[in-house]
């Protein structure tokens, strides 16, 4: 039986779509010979119910762990990004000096790149260098690695998105007279975050309330600490306003408890169409059958709405245009 360390430890930080690659790596990998180990800097219970085929260990124990495999495997995720800060590319330059060091045989699978990275692009060439081989998500990934990196074709493969794998499973069956409780599923969330954005954002669900649209705006990511989705939310409508309104309600997912994935995913079911600027949002809900309008927030989510062949709002939201995607 061959270890493998997952070296990326973001998982069981909060955001689903983490859970989603995680869960279509196992799914996919399921039969091979294979002893897989990851440490994660915070409580794995919830982790360790949701995937109990790898083996969560301390992170005093992670550098000692993960010297006693011979195959780093990072999953998923867009580790080529700079959006929200330098603190992955910090990570992926300690991890991969470590290897380097220790000749460790380094993988990554089902990754993404966004073009905005290509500022940094020295330092993420350096850490490439140490990567055998790489399968990125999709096409313009491989395209971002390959042009503004200088990785060789030789290292790159093009895959696809590893949740495609655990949603293909948890939307396979389908309720053929499903309960539509909402018209639009609402998941927004931006690192560079203006006040316009909100303002004109909360117009635009004012006019669909107006209408008698009902209205569920959901987080992908459950943290309540910071400006994710929630943060975000309670800005937008602070909460006496939420008592006086009217068809809105909110959902964060109960994602650090130990719940089964498919039940974080169940608000999907019951709304019309979803429009959010988040990519395993935007994958979901394709899965799921809801109508989908993309909400414009880097070059991930761009590519794959147009993968997907949907409607990209940019820049400013307008309500005569929105509406006929809705």
């Amino acid at each position: 039986m061959t270890k493998v360390f997952l070296n990326f430890d973001f998982y069981g930080a909060g955001n689903i779509g983490d859970d989603l690659m995680l869960d279509g790596f196992v799914r996919g990998a399921s039969g091979l010979d294979l002893e897989l180990y990851c440490s994660i800097p915070r409580n794995s219970a919830h982790q360790q119910f949701r995937f109990p085929g790898i083996r969560f260990v301390p992170r005093l124990k992670r550098e000692e762990v993960a010297l006693q495999c011979p195959i780093w495997l990072g999953v998923g995720d867009t580790p080529v990004q700079i959006r929200s800060g330098e603190w992955f590319l910090l990570k992926l330059e300690k991890d991969y000096d470590i290897a380097k060091t220790n000749r460790k045989n380094c993988f990554m699978i089902g990754i993404g790149a966004e073009e905005e990275a290509s500022s940094h692009s020295e330092r993420f060439r350096k850490v490439f260098e140490q990567v055998e081989l790489s399968w990125t998500r999709d096409e313009q990934s491989c395209l971002m690695l390959s042009k503004e990196l200088g990785i060789s074709n030789n290292k790159l493969r093009i895959s696809s998105d590893l949740a495609n794998i655990s949603l293909k499973e948890i939307f396979s069956s389908k309720d053929p007279d499903p309960e539509i409780r909402y018209d639009l599923g609402l998941c927004y969330y931006d690192e560079s975050l203006y006040n316009d954005s909100l303002y004109e954002l909360k117009q635009f669900l004012t006019e669909l309330r107006k209408e008698g649209r009902k209205i569920l705006m959901f987080a992908n990511d459950a943290n309540t600490d910071g400006m994710f989705e929630h943060g975000i939310y309670k800005k937008m409508i602070g909460p006496f306003e939420r008592k006086l309104t009217r068809g809105l309600s909110f959902l964060l997912p109960l994602y650090f408890e130990k719940r089964p994935l498919t039940l974080l995913l169940e608000h999907y079911r019951v709304c019309s169409t979803i429009m959010t600027s988040r990519y395993h949002a935007l994958l979901t809900a394709a899965w799921a059958g809801c109508k989908i309008v993309a909400l414009e927030r880097s070059s991930k989510t761009s590519a794959l709405a147009r993968d997907l062949g949907i409607h990209e709002v940019r820049e400013t939201i307008q309500h005569e245009t929105t509406i006929v995607c809705v």
